[in-house]
C-alpha cells in the first residue's frame, strides 16, 4: 500500500511553489511545526531525506522532486474526477465510496464518471485516495463500499467481482539492457537495484510467482513505498521493479517506461472490485 496520504502530496506541491516554510504552512493552514512534523512523517515512512535546510528555505532533494513532480499529475487528475463528480450532484440519492489499493491509478476515473452518470444519474462516487492504506479494514468497517484491488481473491471480508486480466511486468527504462528481452527471470535481478513499494510478501505477486519459484531474489532491494516514485526513479535510471502493467499503463504508452514480460510464460494477476456487504 503507499506510504504516503493525499495529505503528504499536497504539501509537496506547496513546498515547492512557497518561498519559505511559513508561507507553505500557511498556505495549507497548519502551523510550522505541525509541517515540519508532517515532513518528518513522509521521511520516516519512506526511508529517505526529502529537504535540506538553506537559511530560512528548505530545498527539495532529488527524492522528494521526483515525489512532487507525480504528486502535480496526480492531484490534477483528483481534481479533475472531482469536477466530473460535482457537476453530477443534482438528484444524488446515493453515494458510493471507493478506492484503488496499491496504485495511483485514477487516470480511468474522468471518462468512468461521465460514463456512469449517464447511465446512473442517482448514484455519487467519492473518491477516498487516502483510503488505500487500510483498505480492505476500512472495507470491513463500512467507510468504504468499493476497493479496487490485483491479487488473490479475500476470503469472507467482501463479495468479490471480477474485473479484467492484467500481467506483471519488469519495468525498466528506455535503452536498459534488458529492453528487448523475451523474457526476465528472477536470476536476472541479481544485479539489479530492485524498487518496490512494500517489503511484506502478497500471495499472487513476484515474491511467490517469481523469486520463490525460481530460487532466486535481488540482492540490492530498496523500498519507496509508492509506485510513483518507483516510477520516476526507474525513469532516472536508479533501479527497476516488477509492476502492473495496467496500473503503470500511461508509462508504457508514452514511452517512458519498458514493460516486459516476467517470465517465460508471464504472470498474470486479475483486478477485482471488492465490494462492502454493509
Amino acid at each position: 500500500m503507499p506510504a504516503l496520504s493525499l495529505q503528504h502530496l499536497q504539501m509537496f506541491v506547496v513546498l515547492a511553489d512557497q518561498t519559505t516554510l511559513a508561507l507553505a504552512a500557511e498556505r495549507l493552514r497548519i502551523t510550522q511545526s505541525a509541517l515540519t512534523h508532517r515532513i518528518r512523517e513522509a521521511e520516516r515512512r519512506l526511508g529517505v531525506s526529502l529537504f535540506e535546510k538553506s537559511g530560512r528555505r528548505l530545498r527539495p532533494t532529488a527524492a522528494a522532486q521526483i515525489l512532487t513532480d507525480t504528486a502535480r499529475r496526480v492531484l490534477a487528475d483528483l481534481d479533475e474526477a472531482e469536477r466530473i463528480a460535482a457537476a453530477s450532484s443534482e438528484g444524488i440519492r446515493h453515494v458510493v465510496r471507493l478506492t484503488v489499493g496499491n496504485y495511483n491509478a485514477y487516470h480511468w476515473l474522468p471518462d468512468f464518471l461521465a460514463w456512469f452518470r449517464d447511465r446512473q444519474p442517482g448514484i455519487a462516487i467519492e473518491i477516498e485516495p487516502n483510503a488505500a492504506d487500510a483498505a480492505l479494514d476500512r472495507l470491513s468497517e463500512g467507510v468504504l463500499d468499493i476497493v479496487i484491488l490485483p491479487g488473490a481473491r479475500p476470503v469472507g471480508l467482501a463479495d468479490a467481482v471480477d474485473l479484467f486480466d492484467d500481467q506483471l511486468v519488469v519495468a525498466v527504462w528506455p535503452g536498459h539492457p534488458f529492453e528487448g528481452c523475451a523474457h526476465i527471470g528472477a536470476r536476472d535481478f541479481r544485479d539489479q537495484v530492485y524498487l518496490t513499494y512494500s517489503l511484506s510478501s502478497e500471495p499472487g505477486f513476484e515474491a511467490d510467482r517469481l523469486w520463490a519459484a525460481e530460487g532466486a531474489s535481488p540482492l540490492r532491494k530498496r523500498n519507496l513505498g509508492s509506485v510513483d516514485a518507483i516510477c520516476e526513479l526507474i525513469k532516472a535510471q536508479a533501479g527497476i521493479s516488477v509492476l502492473s502493467r495496467w496500473g503503470i499503463s500511461r508509462e508504457i504508452a508514452a514511452g517512458s517506461l519498458i514493460a516486459l514480460p516476467a517470465t517465460q510464460g508471464g504472470i498474470a494477476v486479475p483486478w477485482r472490485a471488492l465490494v462492502s456487504r454493509t
